[in-house]
């Protein structure tokens, strides 16, 4: 499980001060750093100025429907957990909130076990999230570097006047230039992936 201490503050939404002191309360209990707010507007300019992991937002705002504030938080940070909270639990609202990107859904009256785990889980996927997009960002920052380093490659190899050819142990070739062809000049020109003996 995700360690409180090292996360960020968890943004609460809610128009309620009682869901708001109630909220905050359960989270701050189990170690968190909360910061609560409102409306969607406010909701929506605490995430583009200070960036959260997880929110839990109230699905009736006074402004702006949760959904919408979630689907425009999600457009700027698609790695942000939002939790749904509502009075109004019916199946179509969780399938909203679900759909519009929403990683849980739960109701009023809250349930502390179940907000907590909520949360917990909630962290442990934004975690993996965020590693998974690093991961994923850092192979292509490789994939890259390897064509940059294959273009100059076949660079030197159509440019260089000698012939060059690559073998690896037990005389498999690996690579040879244009040049390394035009000289060994054979009918059965040996191709990179064969071994040169054997021709």
């Amino acid at each position: 499980s995700v360690d409180s201490r090292q996360v960020g503050p968890i943004l609460v939404v809610d128009d309620e001060k009682f869901f708001q002191d109630l909220l905050a309360s359960i989270l701050k209990d189990e170690g968190y750093d909360v910061r609560v707010v409102g409306s969607g507007e406010d909701a929506l300019t605490a995430c583009s100025e200070d960036g959260y992991q997880v929110a839990v937002m109230d699905l009736v705002l006074p402004d702006i429907m949760g959904t919408e504030v979630l689907a425009r938080i999600k457009e700027r940070d698609p790695d942000i957990a939002v939790i749904m909270v509502t009075a109004y639990a019916s199946m179509e609202s969780a399938i909203e909130a679900l759909k519009a990107g929403a990683y849980d859904y739960i109701k009023k009256p809250i349930v502390k076990e179940d907000l907590v785990h909520s949360v917990e889980r909630a962290l442990e996927r934004q975690h993996l999230a965020v590693r998974n997009r690093q991961l994923v960002d850092q192979l292509r920052a490789r994939i890259e570097e390897m064509k940059s380093m294959s273009r100059e490659k076949e660079e030197v190899f159509r440019i260089l006047d000698e012939g060059l050819l690559i073998m690896e142990e037990g005389g498999r070739i690996f690579d040879l230039n244009p040049k390394a062809v035009d000289l060994l000049g054979s009918p059965e020109v040996p191709l990179a992936g064969t071994d040169f003996f054997s021709t």
